[in-house]
């Protein structure tokens, strides 16, 4: 959860001149995805160390 609310942070600091709050929208779908991806990766880590 740390890596999506990270992630979010950097990305609105990141796009704070974009028009329209679009920022802000990016941002939220930046921390989505990044957590997808974690939950992926930990899945993936787990599936493979308990061969």
């Amino acid at each position: 959860m740390a890596i999506s609310v990270l992630t979010a942070g950097a990305a609105s600091l990141l796009t704070l001149a974009m028009p329209y709050k679009l920022g802000i929208l990016v941002a939220a779908f930046a921390g989505i995805a990044s957590g997808m991806l974690a939950q992926r990766l930990l899945r993936a880590q787990t599936a493979v160390a308990g061969r």
